[in-house]
């Protein structure tokens, strides 16, 4: 009765079976999908791929119920495994691995389950990977610092403008590092203000 919702209902079922960071994950995913609609015009992704990143920030950080080291792929497990009512296994498939990207290893040719996605299923998981990485940098303290983030998109940069309480600079730090692969998607130089 919680989660009217089918989609959203499993995967909370699997959020909280997996004992996550619900502030966390809450905060990381209204971070993900302020970047995502902002930034709508860079990506071209359909309105509909808000749902995907939604879910893949709830779930990013299940994977540490299994083991700290290696949580994201772990994350990618877990996903695949679950029943998730609702989904299509294309759909599961994106989600698993939009969150197995947030950390470490970006999106390549090397990983057998990204090659094996429809060509515009690896464009998406790329384009909502490299959102996701740089909202779960915003939260790099698990504090909720970064209250918001306003993007200002020129021709040649991002800029992020954040609202943020007491000092973020650990998040600035997490952020700039795991906005690598949104600079390179876009073309465009990252640039973080407080």
């Amino acid at each position: 009765e919680e989660f009217p919702d089918l989609r959203l209902r499993s995967v909370m079922e699997l959020a909280r079976r997996c004992h996550f960071r619900e502030p966390h994950a809450t905060h990381v995913t209204r971070l993900a999908l302020s970047i995502f609609h902002q930034t709508r015009r860079l990506h071209g992704l359909h309105k509909n791929d808000a749902e995907l990143l939604e879910y893949a920030a709830l779930l990013h950080d299940i994977g540490f119920h299994v083991a700290a080291q290696r949580h994201h792929r772990h994350t990618q497990y877990l996903i695949q495994s679950h029943e998730m009512a609702g989904f299509s296994r294309d759909e599961v498939n994106v989600i698993a691995l939009v969150a197995r990207y947030h950390r470490k290893a970006e999106p390549s040719k090397s990983h057998d389950a990204f090659m094996a996605l429809s060509k515009t299923d690896r464009k998406k998981v790329r384009q909502l990977a490299a959102i996701l990485r740089v909202a779960d940098g915003l939260d790099r303290t698990d504090a909720r610092l970064v209250r918001s983030v306003r993007c200002v998109v020129t021709d040649k940069v991002i800029e992020m403008r954040l609202d943020a309480d007491g000092d973020p600079e650990l998040e600035l730090w997490a952020a700039r590092r795991k906005g690598d692969l949104l600079e390179e998607l876009t073309g465009r130089k990252l640039r973080l203000t407080v």
